[in-house]
């Protein structure tokens, strides 16, 4: 059974994923407008040109591969494998793992889930976490590198057309940095996305003489149809779907998207417990990336699973029907009464994350 570590203490809800209060590292100053940075800061142009031509290419090339008799079914279940593996590896590992550190996993796992996340061209896990640690930070304020507030599409993809701060000036997380594998993808970045998502799907599909379908729909279409069900997450699940934990954000949970995203539409939970690893906390959500972490963690390949309480989550619940019948009701999930104990880790860098919390040998919830 892996090891999960149950969080109690309301510390953790929302800065597990950052240095210790007073850490300088993280001490960063919140801009007080986002004018400046949205209006002043340059065009990047590599993003404007990839995001926007890759849908064209890649229907252009299919309606060609079609078209011109080069269709093989193996091509499409090529396709699928690839955008499982690669959105996988991005849910389970950038997000998960190296943005909320939800689990620990040995070099093994985390070699593999960098590689394989390579192939989804969404930037190196370094600057996915460090983006993604400052929009759960920021939520709807001036520092959140795509808050909704800006408008759908915005948060949908048009946040990354410009160099915001974030990007270019802030300090790198110490946590990322002291993992030489993350170091190494981010080094690297480019060729590996080259290579695992694009080359080698190609090199595939050669087995059976479709190597155009392997760019085309196994590399270059599957890329763009993944990109978009992961900007999914930032604009239609903080605009459509239900609040049953917290209405304090526009987080929401959007069960399609979720079926989609591999369990990443349980937004308003995610927001609202951004530590837990799984998304969707029912055995009945839909959300691989959960039973991914759980299956790693029975193989001994993932270690110290941190899942939210079944008090802490009712009593948000209740919190927040509370909150909308206009009544008052106390938080009792929230043990703030309970001695903070440090979690056991194999990693360092989980230690000095500072929530209270308690561990225990808990029986899957997944």
């Amino acid at each position: 059974m892996p090891r999960q570590i149950v969080i109690f203490g309301q510390e953790s809800i929302i800065r597990h994923v950052l240095a210790s209060p007073g850490n300088s590292q993280f001490e960063d100053t919140v801009p007080t407008s986002s004018t400046r940075s949205l209006k002043d800061a340059p065009l990047d142009w590599t993003v404007i040109l990839f995001v926007t031509l890759s849908p064209l290419v890649s229907a252009a090339g299919a309606a060609w591969w079609i078209a011109s008799g080069h269709f093989h079914a193996a091509t499409l279940w090529l396709a699928l494998g690839f955008a499982t593996a690669t959105g996988l590896a991005v849910t389970a590992g950038y997000h998960r793992m190296f943005a909320h550190r939800a689990f620990e996993a040995p070099w093994i796992t985390r070699l593999a889930l960098l590689l394989t996340a390579s192939a989804g061209f969404q930037n190196s896990a370094l600057v996915w976490a460090i983006g993604h640690r400052k929009h759960h930070r920021y939520l709807d304020g001036p520092g959140d590198p795509y808050g909704i507030n800006h408008g759908f599409w915005y948060a949908h993809f048009l946040w990354m057309f410009r160099q915001v701060q974030w990007q270019k000036g802030d300090p790198v997380p110490p946590d990322l940095l002291a993992d030489p594998l993350v170091r190494f993808q981010h080094r690297f970045y480019a060729p590996l996305s080259g290579i695992f998502g694009l080359a080698l799907p190609t090199a595939i599909a050669s087995l059976w003489g479709d190597p155009w379908g392997g760019f085309f729909v196994a590399g270059l279409a599957r890329i763009v149809i993944n990109h978009h069900l992961t900007f999914a997450i930032n604009s239609v699940c903080h605009t459509f779907g239900s609040q049953p934990y917290s209405s304090k954000h526009t987080g929401r949970d959007h069960w399609f998207t979720a079926t989609l995203t591999y369990g990443e539409g349980y937004h308003n939970f995610h927001h609202e417990f951004p530590g837990d690893y799984r998304n969707g906390h029912k055995p009945w959500h839909w959300d691989p990336t959960k039973w991914l972490v759980y299956t790693l963690g029975r193989a001994g390949l993932a270690s110290n699973l941190r899942m939210v309480s079944d008090a802490m989550i009712e009593g948000r619940r209740a919190r927040q029907t509370a909150r909308r019948s206009g009544t008052s009701q106390v938080d009792t999930a929230v043990h703030t009464s309970t001695a903070p104990q440090a979690p056991t880790a194999a990693r360092a860098n989980s230690a000095s994350q500072g929530h209270a919390a308690r561990a225990v040998n808990a029986t899957s919830r997944a």
